[in-house]
């Protein structure tokens, strides 16, 4: 998922990210959602744990180090019960 501020989208970046989720495991019911960042990419890195994707390890993307994060369809669900409780 990428998102830029020249899409208009408002909130902050783990508010966006958090509705691109929702999106791809709600209305495109896809079954798995993976992201991938650089491993120096704190920020990304941050806004991925945030939003409930797990981190699974370290992968090579065009032949350039990265770290991989996923998350399942029900694993989503979860993590969205969880954080409507607390809220």
């Amino acid at each position: 998922m990428r998102s830029s501020r020249a899409t208009g989208a408002a909130g902050s970046p783990p508010r966006r990210q958090g509705k691109a989720l929702q999106h791809a495991f709600e209305a495109l019911a896809l079954a798995r959602v993976v992201a991938v960042a650089r491993p120096d990419n704190h920020g990304s890195r941050a806004v991925m744990d945030k939003i409930g994707l797990i981190h699974e390890g370290p992968v090579v993307v065009a032949g350039l180090p990265a770290v991989c994060y996923a998350q399942s369809r029900a694993g989503h669900l979860a993590h969205a019960a969880a954080a409507r409780a607390r809220a």
